[in-house]
């Protein structure tokens, strides 16, 4: 049972960072370029506006995994809040949201 939890926190762990790392490059672009990796596309050699479709895309691919692996509903709602608005306030709301769904 130890082990399922611990490959439940250790997933929803990685989801999660993914997820932070795609709305940091949606939010802050040109900071991105130099502070953020991403292994399917090189952010350095893309325009600011295509590293934004790019992680808007992948975040719109996490929410089934976040249905997979999440049991708390808001989680899905927040992300989708996030995907339409693209504000700093609600990537705060975001990650409080994932931190709270991943230490409880």
């Amino acid at each position: 049972m130890q082990d399922k939890k611990k490959y439940v926190f250790e997933e929803k762990k990685r989801v999660y960072e993914s997820i932070i790392v795609f709305a940091q490059i949606v939010l802050f672009p040109a900071e991105a370029k130099f502070s953020l990796g991403v292994a399917r596309y090189n952010i350095q050699e893309l325009s600011d506006d295509e590293n934004r479709n790019n992680a808007i895309n992948d975040l719109k691919m996490a929410i089934p995994k976040l249905k997979l692996i999440s049991k708390d509903d808001g989680l899905v709602k927040e992300l989708e809040k996030f995907i339409y608005q693209k504000s700093e306030e609600q990537f705060n709301i975001l990650v409080n949201r994932l931190r709270k769904d991943l230490y409880k």
